[in-house]
């Protein structure tokens, strides 16, 4: 396990795809951590998305005034409230054979075509700014592949954040309808547990289920 320097005050790049003035349960947990984690000594620098735009509440905004924030943008379409969107993609009559076709090109999920963007920003902001940790937050799942691409190119330690469990009650039907793909999937949630410092589940039956699937890695395995 890599160690972390000691220092008066730590640097975190703090990896969430929801992130405020976006409003979901996601949304809580990872605001939380950043608003408090300056009071344990860390310092963090936000990695989020542009995909949701903007909230008319300014005081959600203005509290993460003094966090560095580094915005990447998913797809411009996407900007309004998600659940317009949904709306009108159903209204449209979206095909079911589109989606059935990105249910199998996008995995871990459809934020994976957030990744390129994300990781050049990542790179970037790690270049320009000293950090100490890697921290990401799932879902969606692809959030920890960019954690583990950060972690090989930089040699940072990595903290992987399981709001919801990957596998176990899986959130996206394609995991329980194809087989091969909860194989790949299930490929990819090992690496994120074999190559993570640390994993926290924010539930006791998400951390007893990664233990109980990798009990060699039950170590690092903490609720928070």
């Amino acid at each position: 396990m890599t160690h972390l320097p000691v220092t008066a005050e730590r640097s975190v790049l703090f990896v969430a795809y929801h992130f405020p003035p976006m409003r979901s349960a996601g949304v809580e947990r990872s605001a939380k951590f950043v608003r408090y984690l300056p009071e344990f000594g860390f310092a963090p620098l936000v990695l989020s998305t542009r995909a949701f735009g903007g909230n008319a509440d300014d005081g959600v905004v203005r509290c993460w005034e003094s966090v560095g924030l580094y915005r990447r943008l998913l797809n411009p379409a996407a900007r309004a409230d998600p659940e317009s969107a949904s709306r009108t993609r159903t209204a449209g009559g979206q095909a079911g054979w589109l989606r059935a076709f990105r249910r199998v090109l996008f995995v871990p999920d459809g934020q994976i075509t957030w990744l390129p963007g994300a990781a050049w920003s990542a790179l970037r902001a790690l270049r320009r700014q000293p950090t100490d940790l890697i921290y990401t937050s799932s879902p969606p799942w692809s959030a920890h592949l960019l954690g583990r691409f950060l972690k090989e190119q930089t040699g940072l330690p990595w903290v992987a954040d399981f709001r919801d469990a990957w596998l176990y009650d899986p959130l996206d039907p394609a995991l329980l309808t194809m087989p091969y793909r909860r194989e790949l999937e299930r490929r990819l949630e090992a690496s994120v547990l074999a190559e993570a410092d640390a994993v926290i589940a924010a539930t006791q039956i998400t951390a007893d289920d990664l233990r109980c699937r990798y009990p060699e890695q039950a170590h690092k395995i903490h609720i928070v």
